[in-house]
């Protein structure tokens, strides 16, 4: 039997067309009665990372970072930390002060500050970023200022690749940008996206083999698999990118810390990631990063009590101090920044 598939196509218009007007409508009504929070416009598209923050927007500076305003030029005797990551860096649901990069910053200098010297940590977290992403923006963005250190805050979700692969511009340039577009454009886009993500986060969890991404949603599994031997391409993406961080560093002379987060459930014998953790520091050290877990920081705590929300297991202020605290630790054990901070030769005296 001859199938005309021509015939169809007015089928398929009027279809499409009727369910644009449909969202069309909801998403007036949304608006009107106010049934949903407007679109956020803290993210713009990025034809190298996918999307980044929108400059000046809120409490996110020239530079693009969520921080006060930096000059590039260091002054006489600053050691400046550049802090990248994802959400847990960048800070969800806390304020821009409460982040473990600005609690770690004013950590240094109530310890250490001695006479003219100074830190700074500036805080390049993104949310949503995996470790190819936060490569990019580190060679991008971070690396113009000229940091004397690199810390890598690394999440279980870092390997992702995203949901159909839209973290990955190289093969999703254009779809990339239609998704930031009607980001910033329909409030409906946050509404239906967390309802498709719970079920692509189900269908992930089966086809992998139904209990590794039970626990922590679809975004652990490309790391779950690595853990287990099983191929993983985004572990492999996010493995390859931790080399390229340190090869960057390691061609400025640049020492780099990997702290690596914790899930915020099960902080206790039965923390179901353990071979994750393990996994994600010999990797560090294999490139030559000071790998430091902050599980040990966290165990023994009601992880409920360090969420921001109920729903929502990102650290609170809390949580965010105790990780601060951890990495401080870290960075005096193994001597990564100074007690007498000498005047930089690139430094500028403003």
């Amino acid at each position: 039997m001859k199938i005309h598939w021509r015939k169809g196509i007015p089928s398929v218009a009027l279809t499409t067309s009727s369910l644009v007007i449909c969202l069309l409508v909801i998403e007036v009504a949304c608006r009107i009665f106010g049934l949903l929070p407007p679109p956020s416009r803290t993210f713009q598209f990025s034809p190298t990372k996918g999307y980044e923050l929108v400059a000046g927007h809120g409490d996110i500076n020239s530079h693009g970072l969520r921080d006060r305003e930096y000059s590039v030029a260091k002054q006489l005797g600053t050691f400046r930390i550049i802090a990248i990551g994802d959400s847990f860096t960048y800070g969800s649901g806390v304020a821009q002060g409460e982040t473990y990069a600005k609690r770690l910053e004013a950590i240094l200098n109530e310890r250490l500050r001695n006479g003219s010297t100074y830190f700074e940590v500036l805080n390049a977290g993104v949310p949503g970023y995996n470790t190819n992403q936060e490569l990019i923006h580190l060679r991008e963005v971070g690396l113009q200022f000229a940091p004397d250190l690199i810390l890598v805050g690394f999440t279980l979700s870092d390997a992702e690749l995203g949901s159909f692969g839209l973290k990955d511009v190289r093969s999703g340039r254009w779809l990339i940008g239609v998704k930031e577009w009607a980001k910033r454009h329909f409030a409906l886009y946050a509404f239906l996206t967390l309802r498709v993500k719970r079920l692509f986060d189900l269908f992930e969890s089966l086809i992998s083999g139904g209990d590794v991404g039970q626990i922590g949603g679809s975004a652990v599994i490309p790391l779950r698999l690595a853990a287990k031997g099983k191929a993983s391409p985004g572990w492999d993406l996010c493995r390859q990118s931790l080399q390229g961080i340190a090869d960057i560093a390691s061609s400025r002379n640049i020492p780099v810390m990997l702290a690596i987060f914790p899930l915020l459930i099960d902080l206790d014998d039965s923390y179901p990631f353990k071979a994750e953790h393990v996994l994600i520091t010999r990797v560090g050290r294999e490139n030559q990063m000071i790998a430091v877990d902050l599980l040990p920081a966290f165990v023994g705590l009601e992880p409920s009590s360090l969420w921001v929300k109920p729903t929502d297991s990102h650290p609170n202020a809390r949580g965010h101090s105790i990780a601060a605290e951890a990495i401080y630790r870290g960075m005096l054990s193994h001597a990564l920044v100074p007690l007498t901070v000498p005047p930089a030769s690139n430094a500028s005296t403003h």
